[in-house]
C-alpha cells in the first residue's frame, strides 16, 4: 500500500481524476490478456511525457515498482503489475505526432491504437505492416515506427 503522501503527489502530477486507488478499479488493472493477475497499489493516467517523467522520478525516489500499460491486449503478462506498485496507464497519450513520408517513419505516443496508425499511414501512401488480431484495440506503446511504401495495386 502506498503512503497517502505519495497518492497526494501523484494527484498533483496528473490531476485527481487520473489517479485510482479503489479496490474495484485496481482489479481492472491487475491483469492483461493472460491468466496472470496481481493488484497494483495505484493506477495513474498521465496525459503527456512530462507527467510520465514526474511519475518515474517519484517512483524512483520512493523505490516503488512501475508497470507500463496500454490497452493490455498483450499475451505475455507485460501489463501485469507482478510486484504491485504503480500502473502507468498510457492510453490518454494517443496522438500521432508525425508521419514522415520521405523517410518512412512515424512518431507516436504510447496510447495510439494500432489501427489508427495503420489508417493514417495508408492515407499517406505508406504501410504500417504489423497486423495483430487486436489491431483495432491494441496500442503501440510509444515508438518510432518504421513503415514501407504501400504496395501498388494492379
Amino acid at each position: 500500500m502506498l503512503k497517502p503522501s505519495i497518492i497526494t503527489e501523484l494527484k498533483a502530477i496528473v490531476g485527481k481524476d487520473y489517479v485510482m486507488t479503489d479496490r474495484e478499479d485496481l482489479i481492472i488493472y491487475s491483469n492483461d490478456a493472460t491468466v496472470f493477475s496481481h493488484l497494483p497499489d495505484a493506477v495513474v493516467k498521465p496525459g503527456n511525457r512530462e507527467e510520465v517523467a514526474a511519475i518515474v522520478k517519484l517512483a524512483a525516489r520512493h523505490n516503488i515498482p512501475l508497470t507500463g500499460r496500454g490497452a493490455a491486449t498483450c499475451l505475455s503478462g507485460g501489463a501485469v503489475p507482478l510486484k504491485g506498485g504503480i500502473v502507468v496507464e498510457l492510453v490518454r497519450m494517443n496522438r500521432i505526432r508525425k508521419i514522415d513520408v520521405v523517410n518512412k517513419y512515424a512518431v507516436v505516443e504510447a496510447g495510439v491504437i494500432t489501427f489508427e496508425l495503420t489508417t493514417q499511414a495508408a492515407k499517406a501512401g505508406l504501410l504500417y505492416p504489423p497486423d495483430p488480431s487486436s489491431l483495432k484495440e491494441s496500442t503501440l506503446g510509444g515508438e518510432r515506427c518504421r513503415m514501407c511504401r504501400r504496395p501498388q495495386r494492379r
